[in-house]
């Protein structure tokens, strides 16, 4: 054609979208369009697409889209991470099996929870395969907490399963009363013992800082001192992220210890 011809596409309410929907061609040349597909939880989609060219009859394009008939099955429905502490984030896993004839391209709704992390949020299970999630929930207040999530899988219905728990503040008590030194005399050093109870259901972690108080100091077993240690064991380690504190000791006392 030696003129410029005006298109422009009616495309009818579908899963199927058409870039750009409109525009014009100069004489002798050709543009891209992209047709993108978004899946349904239908097995195959279609749809007729019309080009509508100014002087020119309209045209046809038949889409249509196959994404199989996938079945995928969760290892558990509700991921229960029962009674957690307030400040540290706890993991769990649960993974979804796919046993249908067809891949499963899978994406997790956005929950819109700033203490939720789960992962991966999108992607694909082959046949036959399997796909491990790992949920991350880090509370920052004291709360009982259900949060619905939905899978939503190409070619198949949704899933929804829940994420629960109940977030709680640690209790801790200090044994001792006031510590009295005593006389101490220049160049001398005391030692007095210091007993801290958790009498909560939750670890904890405690902060002690001496910065600005270098006449003192704590002294502790070996045994504290284990990095390896666990959220079950009671644990002393030195903190020097400025973000807590300038130069302080850590400690995190097991439940009832």
């Amino acid at each position: 054609s030696l003129s410029v011809a005006d298109y422009r596409w009616d495309v009818p309410q579908s899963p199927f979208t058409v870039a750009p929907m409109r525009g014009s061609i100069e004489p002798d040349k050709a543009i891209t369009v992209e047709l993108v597909y978004n899946p349904t939880s239908h097995s195959s989609d279609e749809v007729t697409l019309t080009l509508n060219v100014t002087g020119s009859a309209p045209k046809s394009l038949r889409l249509r889209g196959y994404v199989g008939t996938p079945k995928v099955a969760l290892s558990k429905k509700n991921v229960n991470f029962g009674l957690i502490p307030i400040g540290i984030a706890k993991v769990q896993q649960f993974k979804a099996k796919n046993s249908g004839e067809d891949n499963a391209i899978f994406y997790i709704s956005d929950v819109h929870n700033h203490d939720l992390q789960i992962s991966p949020m999108y992607g694909r299970i082959g046949v036959g395969d399997s796909q491990t999630f790992t949920v991350s929930y880090k509370s920052m207040h004291p709360q009982a907490f259900e949060i619905p999530i939905t899978m939503n899988i190409a070619g198949t219905n949704p899933i929804a399963f829940s994420i629960t728990g109940q977030s709680e503040l640690p209790r801790v008590q200090m044994l001792n009363n006031d510590l009295e030194f005593g006389r101490v005399y220049l160049g001398s050093s005391a030692t007095l013992p210091i007993s801290i109870a958790n009498v909560g259901a939750v670890p904890a972690i405690l902060f002690l800082d001496l910065t600005n108080h270098s006449e003192f100091r704590i002294e502790y077993s070996s045994e504290l001192a284990d990095h390896t240690a666990s959220e079950k064991d009671n644990s002393i380690s030195l903190v020097t992220d400025q973000i807590f504190v300038t130069k302080s000791m850590t400690n995190l006392i097991s439940p009832a210890q």
